[in-house]
């Protein structure tokens, strides 16, 4: 008899579902039921999965209309706080809603690393330009300003000097004031590599999964942080890696994070420090956790992270890599205007080709609008593609780019 699952919170990475339904039953909370794959899952119910009394008030409809869930987790979503409310309300498996909490206001979570003297960038929270320009004489440049509890960097801007200042605080709080905190954090600006660092904490330890290298388009589109997507793995040597991996667990244990899975994101500065820039307790995404990785190395952190949550006997080969493909996620990217055509030249026949999907909820088409992105991996769609080597990767990734034609406007084929 298969078991049955909720996720609250489904980033567009559904396309695993058909794979689980297979030994589970499972229920979705989402602001997106018409994603790929959720047509197979037993229960969609659409609602806001980031609030966490509405996620709370439609689990409680799936429970009373007969599906009697025995875990909880995120597909891929930046919604733990739910979650924790979800787990706490049904008495199951999951973090503290404290721990939760702190994980996901970027401003607690910089206080615990402080505390716990793990290397983070310099920080402090403001709510007003006043108070910010109080503080003027003691910055640094460049800096960046975020809003507190936003993902995929919304509302982020970096500040080169401070002729910038005035204008970046109010870009950074037009964002900020649509979420529940309206603070704004000022962090130092870290010059570096990123990377984005996965794995499942059990008793905690951290067992890695996978390591990728976040690939940024810093100068088309400064002063925002605009993400192309990942190479997967990561370019480092086995000292690295170690030290990643002993950050992360660290950082995690410093949040109260022991159980469960963890999404990092970890820079390392030009001169060789790592710092962590972010950690929270859920499944990186879209499909970063539930396809990437496994394409790349044969892990399944999704499973494993079930088996933790239906407090089954983990099987510890699901976090052991099986082999060795190189992976990439490639946002495309296009000049503003509007298209007129879109078309496909034998895209999907590419050697090296594993998916491509729209970003948005409709696809691209004669009519859309593209307008310059400022946070996020643009507005178009993006790639997932492999090779045996980085090298293959990157070429087959390049190839399939280039099948992808798209006309506009007024202009000539981009």
């Amino acid at each position: 008899m298969r078991r049955k699952i909720l996720f609250c919170g489904n980033g567009m990475s559904g396309e695993v579902i058909p794979l689980l339904s297979n030994e589970y039953e499972i229920a979705v909370i989402t602001e997106f039921p018409h994603d790929f794959g959720l047509s197979q899952a037993n229960v969609v119910f659409e609602a806001n999965s980031k609030d966490s009394a509405d996620a709370l008030e439609a689990a409680k409809k799936i429970w009373k209309g007969g599906f009697k869930f025995e875990a909880v987790l995120s597909l891929c979503w930046d919604c733990p706080e739910s979650v924790s409310v979800i787990a706490n309300f049904f008495n199951l498996k999951g973090l503290p809603i404290e721990v939760s909490e702190i994980s996901s206001d970027k401003y607690l979570r910089s206080q615990k690393f402080l505390q716990n003297n793990i290397l983070s960038p310099k920080f402090f929270k403001i709510d007003t330009l006043d108070e910010l320009m109080l503080l003027k004489e003691n910055i640094n440049y460049p800096i960046v300003l975020k809003p507190l509890n936003l993902s995929s960097s919304k509302g982020v801007i970096k500040v080169e000097s401070e002729e910038k200042l005035i204008e970046s605080f109010e870009y950074a709080k037009s964002y900020a004031i649509t979420s529940s905190k309206k603070s704004i954090l000022v962090n130092e600006f870290i010059d570096g590599q990123e990377f984005s660092v996965e794995g499942l904490m059990i008793n905690s330890i951290l067992y890695l999964t996978g390591i990728s290298e976040r690939i940024f388009e810093y100068h088309k589109y400064s002063p925002y942080f605009v993400e192309v997507g990942d190479i997967i793995p990561a370019d480092i040597d086995k000292s690295t890696e170690i030290q990643i991996q002993k950050l992360v667990n660290d950082a995690a244990i410093a949040l109260g994070i022991t159980e469960g899975v963890v999404k990092a994101d970890i820079i390392q500065s030009k001169l060789g420090k790592l710092y962590v820039l972010e950690i929270t307790p859920r499944l990186g995404g879209p499909r970063f956790g539930t396809e990437m990785i496994p394409l790349s190395n044969g892990t399944n952190i999704l499973k494993a992270y079930i088996q933790q949550l239906l407090n089954e006997k983990i099987d510890m080969k699901l976090l052991t890599p099986q082999y060795k493909n190189y992976v990439i996620n490639r946002s495309i990217f296009l000049e503003e205007g509007v298209i007129s055509e879109v078309t496909f030249d034998n895209t999907f026949d590419q050697v090296g080709f594993y998916d491509f999907k729209w970003w948005g909820i409709t696809p691209i088409e004669a009519g859309s609008k593209v307008v310059r992105p400022k946070y996020g991996c643009g507005n178009i769609g993006y790639i997932i593609s492999y090779g045996k080597t980085r090298e293959e990767a990157i070429a087959n990734t390049d190839r399939i780019e280039n099948t992808i034609k798209f006309k506009f406007l007024g202009a000539e084929d981009e």
